[in-house]
């Protein structure tokens, strides 16, 4: 849908597609879809949930892209202080234990990464 510029379709589809991917465990594939649905709402001038960005962060994490998910948590927390929401997790409810312990295990390889002064 997104390639035809169909972007009421995209939107749904592509967040649909996202879930399925990551409940697959193939994160990459998620964060294009996720990546996709972010690209329709703006299009359409609409705004999405904050965990939508945390899901997307949590899947850059994944993949040990951690530049791309710090900026994905950060996009999810300012759209929760918007919408009054606070802070929020990093692990969505849609993900449940396993987004939880994805987190736990990889907060330590990120805190040695930024520890080690590699770039």
């Amino acid at each position: 849908w997104s390639g035809a510029e169909a972007w009421e379709e995209a939107l749904p589809a592509s967040l649909s597609a996202a879930e399925a991917a990551f409940a697959l465990y193939a994160f990459r594939s998620a964060k294009e879809h996720w990546t996709v649905a972010l690209d329709a709402a703006a299009r359409l001038g609409r705004e999405l949930s904050p965990s939508v960005h945390r899901s997307l962060g949590l899947a850059c994490e994944l993949l040990e892209q951690f530049d791309a998910s710090q900026e994905a948590y950060n996009a999810s927390l300012a759209h929760a202080e918007q919408r009054g929401q606070g802070a929020v997790g990093h692990a969505s409810p849609e993900h449940g234990q396993d987004g939880q312990r994805a987190h736990r295990y990889s907060a330590p390889g990120r805190k040695k990464a930024v520890t080690s002064g590699l770039p």
